[in-house]
């Protein structure tokens, strides 16, 4: 082979290692990127739809886990230590018992269980320390028994002119903003009509509410429901003024209860504190201290916020008892333990629900259930 022709072969040669190159060029990039497209689908495609239904599975089942996993740990046996004594301080705590009370139930607590206790047996406990502070109260002894001013005329033919304030009752509502008043003395009269045997000819309310622009307006509606007789003025009267002519009212119509409703004031307002002491000093002139009844409304979920507003309507008036409402649900009730102890305050009743219908009296077997 001549020179010519060495060079021709190898010319050839090198052509045809450059052709095949660029072939396997071409037919490398459409490979890989159809399997990057190819691969990116099925790195992202039905995996999370599948965990959806696994996350939205039925929750029956889960119940009955959590169920079994609390029936465990009320059986589990357990020995007292810091953490256990700081976990069931916080509980009281965030339950609404003030922090010195629960700090003397959980030592009470750690002396009076075994070295060895469950759960249930830390709430036996607890419910006999709480049922020992909490105090008895009456019911009955808010207002007068239906029958007595019957027989009063008989006894005392001489005294008509004082018969009448002997038998009339006068329960003043006090509280702050927001904590269900008006609606608290509705269904109070509601409950005296349906529980104590009073007819709504008995009842008669004054709207010593002056300053809320809707207070008289949704009284009025209350009022109008029960068929109750109402006495009230202009938005912006003298509540004093109002109650001195629904005492008037109530005496000369023979009432046998009188149900004040007041404005809501904060417990820093002195001013407004002062009004409330104006109204029960014009109550004990007519009808004297024995015949007044005054009750402070709280809110369940304020917390231990209460117990300063109690301590402040205190110094104003003497309180009978408080009533607690919003109790329903996920509330701080064991204000109710904390007011019974610092104050030695009874609670009277319960607000349960919106209507009429959801006002019970307080009981501890009641309280003690929801509680726990």
């Amino acid at each position: 082979m001549g020179l010519f022709e060495k060079a021709k072969f190898l010319f050839r040669k090198k052509s045809q290692a450059h052709k095949h190159g660029a072939e396997k060029t071409p037919e490398k990039t459409p490979e890989k990127t159809p399997e990057k497209t190819e691969k990116t689908p099925e790195r992202t495609p039905e995996k999370s739809p599948k965990k959806i239904p696994k996350q939205l599975s039925p929750t029956l089942p889960i119940k009955q886990e959590f169920i079994q996993k609390n029936q465990k740990k009320n059986t589990e046996s357990k020995t007292w230590s810091r953490e256990v004594k700081e976990e069931w301080e916080d509980l009281l705590i965030e339950s609404g018992i003030h922090y010195n009370l629960a700090s003397t139930m959980i030592q009470r607590l750690s002396k009076s269980t075994p070295a060895s206790f469950t759960e249930e047996d830390i709430r036996k406990h607890l419910a006999e320390q709480i049922e020992s502070i909490l105090i008895p109260f009456s019911n009955e002894s808010l207002v007068q028994p239906k029958e007595q001013p019957k027989e009063q005329p008989e006894e005392q033919p001489d005294t008509l002119s004082v018969s009448p304030a002997k038998a009339l009752s006068v329960v003043l509502f006090v509280g702050v903003n927001g904590v269900g008043k008006t609606t608290t003395l509705a269904k109070y009269a509601y409950h005296l009509c349906t529980h104590h045997g009073y007819s709504r000819h008995d009842i008669c309310v004054a709207a010593g509410d002056c300053f809320r622009a809707a207070a008289i307006d949704q009284l009025r509606i209350h009022c109008k429901a029960l068929e109750i007789e109402l006495v009230s003025q202009d938005r912006g009267s003298d509540a004093a003024a109002v109650v001195h002519d629904a005492l008037s009212h109530s005496l000369t119509h023979t009432k046998r209860v009188l149900l004040i409703d007041t404005a809501g004031r904060m417990n820093t307002r002195d001013d407004l504190m002062r009004q409330i002491e104006k109204i029960h000093r014009i109550c004990v002139k007519r009808v004297g201290e024995e015949s007044i009844q005054s009750l402070i409304v709280l809110d369940a979920n304020t917390g231990t916020n209460t117990l300063s507003q109690v301590e402040s309507f205190l110094q104003a008036v003497p309180l009978r008892a408080h009533i607690v409402t919003k109790f329903d649900g996920g509330s701080k009730a064991g204000t109710i333990v904390s007011i019974a102890d610092k104050y030695r305050l009874p609670c009277a009743y319960l607000g349960v629900g919106e209507t009429l219908h959801d006002f019970v009296p307080f009981s501890n077997e009641y309280f003690l259930r929801e509680f726990f």
